[in-house]
């Protein structure tokens, strides 16, 4: 029996006591159910698992049986179930129920191993009464999203595709996991025992569909960019493809395609036109020197690349395919917003970085960067133009060297055998916070650590320090003296802290060097080299400088 014993300060309220009634009496059925702790039958011919599962807004789960096949008739105990609580961040039902197939796979795959040697398995059947989760599994998963691809690709390597089937709602014991059972429920649901009726007869006579068929139109795949292009003839494409291969300049390229337009032009309306080549006529040139690029090369790259499907591509009026971009709104001309898409493997984008190069002065590789994606966007841009700089004679020539200096000598203190702690670097770490005790909205203030450095074996000693002042330096110096000893060599770098604290010992140290006792030769001994390295030298300190990191 359930003894439960409550104390109260304060009468029980009436709702808490009804609670408390309720859980009792569902206790109270949940101690009258009996499980068979044998489901294995000596005359068994074989055995199947048999596994559900479902997903619903507040949990998913999984249940597995198994099926004796024996010589009349067939028996079916449930072996293990799993549920767990939907995420906290709000996810879809077919979601859910994916997460559940993933949890199903990943316990059929477990029982697989656990009883391979102790009984014959013949078969693994995985059901689900998710349409869209069969759907899933028989597509391939880098067709689909990220969320759903990786779990597809989980269940693929626990359960065959081949072995998972359609189940009804109705009949699909997994769906207790997802809503849940009272315990008077789970003391007389026999679909949760045994499974449905339907596993105890032939195979054959069971409803559900084996065979999957396929639907129009599948949740959660990838977004495909299709882009089409302009139809040119064969002739123009190679007409302009020579153009660019035979001039190595993008100016005489563009004056060269200019005329030969301004001469087809001319001789279909027979009219004169002027001498000169407009601007209207050049920027023509570059448009169809860009349609032939982008026939030429960006056709199937478009298709298969996944760097160009995330610039959002799109044909402007003229058929050129620009970059979409987030700047739909600003406040700057078109030609800046979406620039023209150019491949990599294009000679036109080699003829843009070089003109562009030598028309503002030879500036160097983000200046030129910045240049052309004005109006160009050209795939693997950075490369390219590294690449082409290292082949302009002028900017090599321009470009500095910086000299690397020669590497100096250790001083004597870094390499020479001493007592630890005899010569030393010090710095300072911090500030940090604490708090002056563990009480709530207790004084925090700042604190600092002394670190101490042996120049010769780089051991490390620390002190904590209340403020950057000499006064607490110098108490942190005689805590440390009196715990490693006095110390013959000091190097700091220029705090204000270290400068008044050399100045107060060498004061100290005049002072007793003016009494003839037997003190005078005492310190004389235990006299203190102290050096400061330059102010803004602080490769000089790089051995306390690295304690401090």
């Amino acid at each position: 029996m359930w003894r439960l014993q409550l104390s109260w300060d304060k009468p029980v309220p009436p709702e808490v006591a009804h609670q408390w009634h309720n859980f009792i009496s569902e206790m109270q059925h949940v101690k009258q159910i009996k499980l068979t702790r044998r489901v294995t039958h000596d005359d068994a011919k074989s055995y199947q698992l048999i596994g559900f599962c479902d997903g619903s807004s507040k949990a998913y789960g999984c249940c597995v049986y198994l099926r004796t096949v024996r010589a009349n008739h067939f028996n079916t105990h449930l072996l293990i179930a799993k549920s767990k609580v939907a995420p906290l961040k709000p996810l879809t039902v077919n979601r859910l129920e994916l997460c559940g197939a993933v949890l199903l796979g990943r316990v059929l795959k477990h029982m697989q191993n656990l009883l391979r040697d102790k009984i014959p398995l013949s078969k693994v059947i995985a059901f689900t009464d998710s349409n869209t989760v069969l759907a899933w599994l028989h597509t391939e998963p880098h067709k689909l999203k990220t969320f759903v691809s990786h779990r597809v690709a989980k269940i693929i390597d626990d359960v065959s595709v081949d072995s998972w089937q359609h189940v009804s709602t109705y009949d699909n014991p997994a769906d207790h996991c997802s809503r849940g059972l009272s315990g008077s429920q789970l003391a007389t649901c026999c679909t949760w025992w045994s499974g449905p009726n339907w596993l105890a007869n032939d195979s054959s006579t069971w409803p559900v569909k084996c065979k999957w068929e396929a639907q129009d139109s599948v949740p959660e795949l990838r977004s495909t960019a299709y882009v089409s292009q302009t139809d040119t003839s064969s002739a123009e494409l190679d007409f302009i493809g020579g153009l660019l291969d035979r001039y190595s300049t993008l100016y005489r390229v563009q004056r060269v395609l200019a005329w030969c337009l301004r001469a087809v032009a001319a001789f279909k309306r027979s009219s004169k036109t002027k001498n000169f080549l407009s601007v209207s006529e050049l920027e023509q040139s570059i448009v169809y020197m860009v349609r032939h690029e982008h026939k030429l090369h960006l056709t199937d790259e478009v298709k298969a690349t996944k760097s160009v499907k995330k610039l959002s591509p799109f044909i402007d009026d003229a058929g050129l395919l620009r970059v979409g971009g987030r700047l739909k709104h600003a406040n700057l001309p078109a030609t800046v917003k979406h620039p023209v898409l150019l491949p990599k493997a294009s000679r036109l984008s080699l003829l843009i970085i070089d003109h562009f190069h030598v028309n503002y002065l030879h500036c160097g590789p983000r200046t030129l960067q910045s240049i052309i994606q004005r109006r160009y966007w050209i795939l693997g841009i950075r490369n390219l133009i590294r690449s082409r700089l290292s082949k302009c004679i002028a900017f090599f020539k321009v470009k500095p060297v910086v000299c690397q200096p020669l590497m100096g000598n250790l001083p004597s203190p870094r390499v020479q055998p001493t007592r630890c702690f005899q010569n030393v670097g010090i710095d300072f770490a911090g500030p940090f916070m604490v708090k002056e005790s563990r009480r709530r909205n207790a004084r925090t203030y700042k604190a600092y650590v002394c670190v101490f450095v042996c120049l010769a074996v780089k051991a490390i000693h620390l002190e904590a320090v209340t403020e950057l002042s000499t006064s607490a330096f110098l108490a942190a110096l005689d805590r440390f003296v009196s715990r490693r000893g006095l110390c013959t060599f000091i190097v700091t770098d220029c705090g204000t802290n270290f400068i008044g604290a050399r100045r107060y010992l060498n004061e100290l140290q005049q002072m007793i060097s003016k009494n003839k006792d037997s003190l005078e030769s005492s310190l004389a001994k235990r006299n203190i080299i102290w050096r400061l390295n330059p102010p803004t030298g602080s490769n000089f300190g790089g051995i306390f400088e690295s304690g401090v990191k």
